[in-house]
């Protein structure tokens, strides 16, 4: 179950009521906050070629399908 809300000087407020038992032990995860270690999340790549070399193979590779 995913839930959405917001917090309120320190407290969670759910944004729709939710029919939970009273006592029910919930997890929060929050989504906001920056990545602290990005590189699960992105990457790069050696290439030593320039910019315009890298555009011109893309277009030399690509096929028409007339």
């Amino acid at each position: 179950m995913t839930l959405k809300g917001h917090v309120d000087n320190g407290v969670i407020i759910l944004d729709e009521p939710v029919k939970l038992p009273n006592g029910t032990r919930v997890t929060i995860q929050s989504r906001t906050g920056k990545v602290k270690d990005p590189t699960g999340v992105a990457g790069s790549w050696i290439d030593d070629r320039s910019a315009e070399e890298i555009i011109k193979d893309i277009y030399g590779s690509r096929r028409s399908k007339k």
